[in-house]
């Protein structure tokens, strides 16, 4: 079924969808939704053996600790080193229990403000809990959005120059006919290979799966002693995300441009009641990551899934999206978000987290009444604003 897994399978087979609540994320400010592209990611691939992708073998730290929370990175200055003003996205995340300690959060993170005692990060960028913290929890991310421009990622190195062995890594070569395709979409006009940037080479993948594949959760088992990825690309032509993630990280890999799988969440459905996005396990994606010398990791996304959205202004919809919202106040102040209210009591909330929290009980009583009403006969229409 759809949920969140640290392990990406090519020709896995058929997924069945969950609509289980994995996590709500409010974010800040406003404008910068039109900056982030919705990604939330959880663990990093870089590793493949011919049929997994894992993570690799990297060293954990335990991070640092400050009253902005944990420290992950500085924000980034553009191509040169030319120091811009950050955009950042702030993120309040009301995670629920998935079986694992990850913390999920948009790229690029810089601090997470979260009610433990310790936060680790892998050197791939991955962040988790103690292994024993998998329960609810409410915590902050802010994370820098990218902001580069297409003439900037273009100007960044070429193929093949100074890239981690470990991110090119292939079990063996693909054959003939993977790399003649990797060739054919990526040069258009048979240019030469030292003029191709990374950039222009991985859009181009990009739109290649997006304009003629097909996805779909159900695409039919792979024959036994036939390649997942051929079966992929030359005869099925349809899958899901973990198909098309891997089948162009490989072309990329092949063509001796760095990159990784990545897996997390897609930012889910608006729920409009409470002001925040409703992520369940049905919205878990995997992606492709491509490392650009003076960039870092760029997102790019084969997959051409779509999901259609719900009825506006239902009454239907309106009632779900404030079910959600008494969901979440009965988790936050009677089943508590785990050691998030522990803490609460002996640690000063910054004053974004108590902003919030304030509007959330403010609502809550609003909310009740608006659900109770239709019941006892009252209008059925939404409360207007």
């Amino acid at each position: 079924r759809t949920g969140y897994a640290e392990l990406v399978t090519p020709g896995g087979g058929a997924l069945r969808e969950d609509d289980t609540v994995v996590m709500r994320v409010a974010v800040d400010p406003p404008q910068a939704i039109t900056l982030w592209p919705g990604y939330l990611r959880g663990a990093t691939l870089e590793r493949f053996d011919g049929t997994v992708w894992r993570p690799a073998l990297r060293r954990w730290r335990p991070l640092g600790r400050s009253r902005a929370g944990f420290g992950i990175a500085r924000p980034r200055a553009r191509h040169g080193g030319q120091a811009t003003e950050p955009h950042l996205l702030y993120q309040t995340i009301y995670l629920e229990p998935i079986g694992a300690p990850v913390i999920f959060a948009a790229p690029e993170p810089l601090t997470i403000n979260i009610p433990v005692p310790n936060l680790y990060l892998r050197d791939d960028g991955a962040i988790t809990r103690a292994a024993w913290q998998t329960g609810r929890v409410r915590y902050e991310a802010v994370s820098d959005i990218p902001r580069w421009t297409a003439a900037e990622l273009r100007a960044t190195a070429r193929v093949g120059q100074g890239a981690d062995p470990t991110l090119i890594a292939l079990p063996s070569p693909l054959p003939e006919r993977a790399r003649a395709l990797a060739e054919r979409v990526t040069r258009p006009g048979g240019q030469a290979r030292r003029s191709r940037s990374p950039y222009d080479a991985a859009r181009a993948l990009e739109s290649f799966f997006r304009n003629e594949f097909r996805y779909t959760l159900d695409p039919g088992p792979v024959p036994p002693g036939v390649d997942p990825t051929l079966h992929f690309l030359f005869t099925r032509r349809a899958g899901h995300c973990q198909d098309f993630s891997s089948a162009m990280a490989l072309l990329l890999r092949q063509l001796g441009i760095p990159c990784r799988v990545a897996f997390g969440f897609l930012r889910g459905e608006w729920n409009g009641a409470g002001g925040y996005y409703v992520i369940r396990a049905s919205d878990a994606h995997a992606w492709v990551e491509v490392r650009l010398a003076g960039a870092g990791w760029v997102i790019f996304d084969p997959s051409p899934r779509a999901r259609a959205a719900g009825g506006p202004g239902t009454f239907a919809a309106w009632t779900r999206q404030n079910w959600d919202w008494l969901n979440l106040q009965w988790n936050r102040y009677v089943l508590t978000y785990d050691l998030e209210r522990q803490i609460e009591v002996t640690t000063a909330a910054t004053q974004r987290s108590v902003t919030f929290s304030h509007r959330l009980r403010s609502r809550f009583m609003d909310r009740l009444r608006a659900l109770v009403s239709p019941l006892v006969g009252a209008d059925l229409h939404p409360p207007q604003a």
